[in-house]
């Protein structure tokens, strides 16, 4: 196998908002014998993300990677969709070419980190890449907050579920950070809500959120702690909020070193 791995800043396009974004990683991979190639671009884009929704940062149906080419003439992302389509036939899953890769300051509460990853290498011979498409983040809108009380909502969820139907949209409870004190396990959970946000929870009779946090265990908004063992299903009294998306254009050439 043949990798490249660089770490890189962009050549940027005259296009005002990409006036600091980055690709601050790439890795070509092409395994002999015509094993799958792989192209892995890291893109850091500056954006304030004071207000993100962590649990679901990213807003797949609004986020496109429309353009991937090499100066040899190779057309990255059509070969790409390529290959998804004979995975499709063949009956896998296949998953965007974009996705998020985390925060990129988070002292500063600033900045994300978005990956691309394609199934193709670049053509022989080329020397620079172009990528050109659209990230769109999902924001807290906080003054729109509510409050929910909803009922019997299980404390496991299989994976890949949306959750349970609430009057605020599908929830689902994911077990998060644990802390074992005197033998007994403080078990947190997170509540994930795509259509609507949960930025703050309760149990309905009681829970062990504040005895955990004085205790150094850190809870993130949405969060609450069982100790010992829990119920199958909890009641919860939720405050929610709607998302706002907001849409990040990107369009960078650059230079690939083969």
């Amino acid at each position: 196998m043949r990798t490249k791995t660089a770490w890189i800043l962009a050549s940027l396009l005259l296009a005002p908002l990409a006036a600091a974004q980055e690709v601050s990683r790439l890795e070509i991979s092409k395994p002999p014998g015509g094993a799958e190639a792989l192209t892995r671009i890291d893109l850091y884009l500056p954006a304030d993300v004071s207000s993100l929704d962590f649990n679901n940062p990213i807003n797949g149906e609004r986020t496109r990677l429309a353009v991937a080419k090499d100066d040899a003439g190779g057309d990255l992302l059509a070969a790409h969709d390529a290959v998804n389509a004979e995975w499709v036939a063949q009956g896998y899953e296949v998953e965007s070419p974009v996705s998020f890769a985390g925060i990129g300051d988070y002292a500063n509460n600033k900045d994300v980190n978005i990956g691309i990853v394609l199934k193709v290498a670049p053509t022989s011979g080329a020397k620079a890449i172009t990528i050109e498409g659209t990230v769109a983040l999902n924001f807290i809108d906080t003054s729109s907050a509510k409050k929910a009380t909803l009922k019997a909502i299980p404390t496991e969820t299989a994976w890949g579920s949306p959750g349970v139907d609430t009057p605020i949209g599908p929830v689902r409870i994911e077990p998060a950070s644990s802390m074992f004190m005197d033998d007994v396990i403080y078990q947190g959970y997170q509540v994930m809500s795509p259509n609507a946000p949960v930025i703050a929870v309760t149990v309905v009779g009681g829970d062990a959120s504040e005895e955990a946090n004085s205790m150094g265990m850190g809870l993130e908004p949405g969060m609450f702690v069982i100790k010992g063992d829990a119920p199958q299903t909890v009641d919860l009294n939720v405050t929610y909020a709607s998302t706002e998306t907001k849409e990040i254009p990107f369009k960078l050439t650059f230079g690939v070193g083969l």
